[in-house]
């Protein structure tokens, strides 16, 4: 993948963008242009080594680490090998109980620890497998979720700029 294409060709995505999109999936990637959307986004390494780029900060991620992706963080990915990669993406409408709940947090971006994340990398996996949610199960799985990662991890202050 093309760095400097991927800087400056950054886009909305308005197929991933709608507030009852719940959706799940493992596969081998080689990257992922610069893009942003307003639901949030699990990304999990399950082998291989991705650079993740979130906002202005990069993170390295090798097998069983994570990354939480807030709503509008601008973010991309970068594999010099491909990588078997899982992500979730959460509607918007399945972050209200989260954003009701803990209105002053976000939940954490950097997610390093393998043994704690084995749960959320357990489920990822188990709702793969899934072809289609119905909507309690997709706010039921969005919650079980964030638990498990707010569980472990805690939550993070939001900073308003």
């Amino acid at each position: 993948m093309n760095i400097e294409n991927n800087l400056t060709q950054f886009q909305l995505e308005p197929e991933r963008d709608k507030p009852d999109f719940f959706h799940i999936m493992k596969y081998t990637s080689d990257g992922y242009y610069a893009h942003f959307h307003r639901n949030s986004e699990l990304y999990c390494v399950f082998e291989g080594e991705v650079k993740v780029s979130i906002n202005d900060e990069t993170y390295v991620l090798h097998d069983g680490e994570a990354v939480f992706i807030n709503s509008l963080d601008l973010h991309f990915y970068q594999c010099d090998e491909p990588a078997k990669i899982g992500i979730v993406l959460i509607g918007y409408r399945y972050m209200r109980d989260f954003r009701a709940l803990f209105p002053q947090d976000n939940v954490p971006t950097l997610l390093k620890n393998v043994k704690q994340n084995e749960k959320f990398f357990t489920l990822l996996t188990e709702l793969n497998e899934k072809e289609s949610f119905s909507e309690f199960e997709k706010f039921s799985y969005a919650n079980l979720l964030l638990h498990h990662i707010t569980n472990i991890w805690g939550k993070h202050e939001k900073i308003l700029t």
